[in-house]
């Protein structure tokens, strides 16, 4: 389904749509509502909207340079636009950054939060590797094209080799945006589902379960960073559980 938001012609993907209920899902990086088709299939009390963000799947990307908070906007503007009420929302590790951001600046739109491996906590100082293409960035842009896109290759995450042109520019400005200092402000009962065998962002949801007051942790065994892929009936199963706790 498509609909105009701000602009942009929009894509989300919709089932059980006679419930009064909804459950809003916000992908993780690279990837778009397709990834959830299985997941949603297996829940059925709830209308499940899934929605391609801006530049991933069949959603054009924003003008300007978005951020995590202009994510959230665009994400505020869609629920306006469908008139979405009794709103659950879950995100997916980006998309879980951009949930967090929702859930402190429009508390009132949002009824219950699950994250799903969230990237809301962020290291602020450079890692050694990133201090290190810094420093040999200078250089590397005088070399011929072969030569840079060898470098890039060598010093560049895989999610930035595999991004397109205009998710390259949203990571590099997302991956500044920590929210290590605001989770506590969250007031929404909130759901932190977290696999075990995790080790894209590791270690970061006992910290979130400590910091937000009306919060569970529930630990996916092991299980990696994308539920939805390589686990998806065993992350049914506890969404449907926090849809009725």
């Amino acid at each position: 389904m498509q609909v105009v938001v701000n602009g942009i012609l929009t894509n989300y993907v919709e089932v059980n749509s006679d419930n009064k209920s909804v459950l809003l899902i916000l992908h993780g990086w690279r990837n778009s509502s397709a990834n959830w088709i299985e997941v949603s299939s297996k829940i059925s009390n709830v209308r499940i909207i899934a929605l391609d963000m801006p530049a991933f799947g069949a959603t054009a990307p924003m003008g300007g340079q978005p951020s995590v908070a202009e994510y959230a906007d665009f994400v505020n503007s869609f629920i306006l636009k469908l008139g979405l009420k009794n709103l659950t929302l879950l995100g997916h590790s980006f998309g879980g950054q951009v949930a967090v951001d929702l859930a402190l600046r429009y508390p009132k739109r949002i009824e219950k939060l699950i994250l799903v491996s969230p990237a809301c906590i962020r290291s602020t100082k450079p890692n050694f590797k990133s201090q290190i293409a810094s420093k040999v960035k200078p250089i590397v842009k005088n070399l011929p094209n072969n030569l840079q896109e060898y470098f890039l290759r060598f010093m560049a995450s895989s999610d930035y080799l595999k991004s397109t042109l205009e998710q390259r520019q949203v990571l590099n400005r997302i991956l500044k945006v920590d929210y290590s200092n605001l989770v506590s402000d969250i007031s929404q009962k909130t759901f932190i589902i977290w696999g075990t065998e995790d080790t894209t962002i590791p270690n970061s949801g006992k910290f979130l379960a400590e910091k937000i007051k009306s919060s569970t942790l529930i630990p996916l065994y092991g299980v990696d960073h994308n539920p939805q892929v390589t686990a998806p009936l065993k992350l049914a199963k506890v969404i449907l559980k926090c849809l009725e706790d």
